[in-house]
């Protein structure tokens, strides 16, 4: 009878230990992703807030040229006419391809999130889709998962102002 007991002990301890590190995983993998949006949630308020400033202080002609690191949990960062506004079907394929869209508002889009976050632009922009790229696999991703970490796609953003009212946003993706 001992033994039995000695065993329901050991099966019981064994099992509570499973779930303690079940638990303990998801809270750090919630923390990570949690650091990653707020990183990212700070990267496009530096690119409104410089869209911002080039359109409204700067003279035609204005150059600004910043870069940003977009993690795979971004969808995309695009604009847009409507507050809720969704990027295109295709969104990855764009962003791939390099494609751009025009409008007053910019927004950023999770995958885990429904609606899109957006701020009004004090001028019209033609703006590269920028954010996680379509899934075939690319050098960022396969660095990533030798590495054992999440994606990171690097772009490096030049925000020209090419009339009064008007910027242009060229985003081009970069290795590092």
């Amino acid at each position: 009878m001992k033994a039995l007991t000695a065993w329901i002990w050991i099966v019981t301890s064994v099992m509570f230990g499973i779930v303690v590190l079940t638990i303990g995983a998801k809270l750090i993998v919630g923390q990570s992703k949690a650091q990653q949006k707020h990183d990212i949630l700070n990267q496009a308020d530096v690119l409104y807030r410089k869209m911002n400033d080039v359109c409204s202080k700067g003279g035609v002609g204005e150059l600004y040229s910043l870069e940003i690191g977009i993690p795979q949990i971004t969808k995309a960062v695009y604009v847009c006419n409507e507050t809720d506004e969704y990027p295109p079907d295709k969104i990855s394929e764009y962003i791939s391809k390099g494609r751009s869209a025009i409008g007053s508002r910019l927004c950023l889009q999770f995958f885990d999130d429904n609606i899109p976050k957006c701020l009004n632009l004090p001028c019209k922009s033609n703006m590269t889709y920028i954010g996680t790229p379509s899934l075939k696999t690319d050098l960022p991703g396969t660095i990533a998962k030798i590495l054992g970490t999440t994606p990171v796609y690097k772009y490096r953003v030049v925000i020209n102002k090419s009339d009064d009212m008007f910027l242009t946003v060229k985003a081009t993706q970069i290795i590092k």
